[in-house]
């Protein structure tokens, strides 16, 4: 009860570190130094190792993870250990991908998937399948990037997911017909997604946002591609820790302009 972070604290972290990376990661410091069992210590590191990712400080975000594994090694529950192996491995993964290393990246979500199948079928589970097909969309394997996809979808009805929960399985789906150039069936996925977006997280949005901009770029219809990466431009700038995301808007925004001939 009166543990300075107990159940509860944990829950809390894990619930907003996406939302509010900065002041998770003041939480966490003011209470890591405490002593406590294993577990809760390794599921702290490994959320602050999550919050660093969210601010784009990756090479820190190696470190925690990689401090996370060391002290695994002394843990004897399986089930715990499994647990913070997925996490640890997806967020490894994560950190692949924002480098495009593609091959390592699919590698780590292997493992991901692997340890998390442990507890059977699960909303950890969607995600790294989300994750995993990411990665083989980026490396040119559309076919795998589409069956990983399909696979969180399946994932989904079996934990009776509602469809307002299911949008990155969406738009990775329109992504995935986008780079085969089949625009009908990108913008079904696309659409479907869209109904949802109020509910997204920013991260979410900005993805939507971009990829569906790439979309149309691909189509030649740069003046509605620039509505969305405009649309993308106002979010991210409103979020200090989207360092990635601001950076990857302003590249597609700048190759628009020259396609609209707006050099200046």
């Amino acid at each position: 009860k009166n543990k300075p972070f107990n159940n509860q604290f944990i829950t809390y972290c894990e619930q907003n570190f996406r939302q509010s990376p900065t002041e998770i990661i003041l939480k966490i410091d003011s209470v890591i130094s405490t002593k406590d069992n294993g577990f809760n210590i390794s599921k702290l590191m490994m959320i602050k190792a999550k919050c660093k990712f969210v601010v784009s400080e990756y090479d820190s975000t190696c470190i925690l993870v990689d401090s996370v594994l060391k002290l695994l090694n002394n843990e004897t529950d399986i089930r715990i250990k499994n647990k913070i192996y997925s996490d640890a491995y997806n967020t490894l993964g994560n950190i692949y991908s924002r480098k495009t290393i593609s091959d390592s990246a699919i590698s780590c979500y292997k493992k991901a998937y692997k340890y998390s199948s442990f507890f059977g079928p699960s909303s950890d589970l969607v995600n790294i399948s989300i994750n995993m097909a990411d990665a083989y969309v980026r490396n040119g394997k559309f076919d795998k990037g589409a069956y990983w996809y399909r696979k969180s979808l399946s994932l989904s009805d079996t934990l009776m997911i509602p469809e307002r929960e299911r949008f990155p399985s969406f738009y990775g789906l329109g992504q995935v017909y986008m780079e085969l150039r089949d625009f009908s069936l990108s913008d079904f996925y696309y659409d479907k997604a869209g109904k949802y977006f109020d509910s997204m997280l920013p991260y979410e949005k900005h993805f939507y946002l971009n990829n569906r901009g790439n979309s149309y770029y691909f189509r030649e219809d740069y003046e509605t591609a620039l509505k969305y990466f405009r649309e993308s431009q106002t979010l991210v700038n409103s979020r200090k820790e989207m360092e990635f995301e601001q950076n990857l808007t302003m590249v597609n925004l700048g190759e628009i302009f020259i396609l609209l001939n707006q050099v200046d």
